[in-house]
């Protein structure tokens, strides 16, 4: 029995070590796709419509290619990730962080520079998350506002609305689900719990409306600002 319990507490150590570095290499990716992020945002170009962090942004969009979910980690909500779940690996999350560096990487002709090494583990995962938003909300703004002023005509009404659960994302640091429909035109927000958002067009203009009564709240151009 003795033996059993120093079995077992050993594996209880190894295993919080293990998780305690996996943790640390997910910071680290982060920090990565940070400084990718920057380096994108920071690029402009008429070979990719201007700017660089943008162009990613829609590339990715448009490609279809990921859940809803896995674009706000990639793209807002770093710092939201599950890392104490057993059922959901924090390898997932890194991968989700490694996809977001390829897609710049493949996107814009950039020369990336490396992250210098440092404590990663005394890192405030949340700071992280922040820096991120400053810039990626900024870009999912100038995108919305190309697809309500016609500037990105191919843009469906699908894609503008997972531009809008990006946006809320990137506001209020949450994982959104979307839901849209296209008669009537309505896209819906989820975070999962009991929190919803709801957009609908009235009269060819996109708004905010309540969830119940349909009510305007308040035009999706206003938040834009």
């Amino acid at each position: 029995m003795k033996l059993f319990c120093v079995f077992f507490t050993l594996f209880v150590l190894v295993n919080g070590v293990l998780i305690d570095q996996e943790i640390t290499n997910y910071k680290k990716e982060v920090v990565i796709t940070n400084s990718y992020i920057q380096q994108a945002s920071d690029y402009n170009h008429s070979s990719v419509g201007g700017n660089g962090l943008e162009y990613v942004i829609k590339s990715i969009v448009y490609e279809d290619e990921y859940w809803i979910d896995q674009l706000s980690y990639m793209i807002a909500v770093p710092d939201k990730a599950n890392l104490t779940n057993i059922q959901e690996p924090i390898s997932e999350y890194i991968d989700q962080e490694k996809a977001m560096q390829k897609e710049i990487i493949n996107n814009l002709p950039l020369l990336v520079t490396q992250v210098p090494d440092q404590n990663f583990s005394q890192l405030d995962l949340t700071q992280l998350g922040e820096n991120r938003r400053l810039r990626t909300g900024k870009a999912v703004k100038k995108l919305i506002r190309r697809a309500l002023g016609l500037d990105d005509p191919d843009t469906t009404f699908s894609q503008l609305c997972s531009y809008i659960g990006l946006m809320a994302s990137t506001k209020i640091a949450k994982v959104f689900t979307t839901v849209f429909n296209t008669d009537p035109v309505i896209c819906l927000l989820w975070d999962g719990a009991d929190h919803y958002i709801k957009y609908k067009t009235i009269k060819g203009i996109f708004y905010q409306v309540d969830n119940d009564t349909d009510t305007e709240i308040e035009p999706l151009s206003a938040q834009l600002v």
